[in-house]
C-alpha cells in the first residue's frame, strides 16, 4: 500500500486548501 503523503492528488490538496477550510472542515482550529 502506497504512502497517502506519495499520492499528488493529497499533497495537492493539502497545499491548496486555506487553514479556514480546514478549521471549516473540522469544525474548529487544529492547533
Amino acid at each position: 500500500m502506497p504512502d497517502l503523503r506519495s499520492l499528488p492528488s493529497v499533497d495537492a490538496l493539502l497545499r491548496a486548501a486555506p487553514v479556514a477550510d480546514w478549521v471549516e472542515i473540522f469544525g474548529r482550529p487544529l492547533v
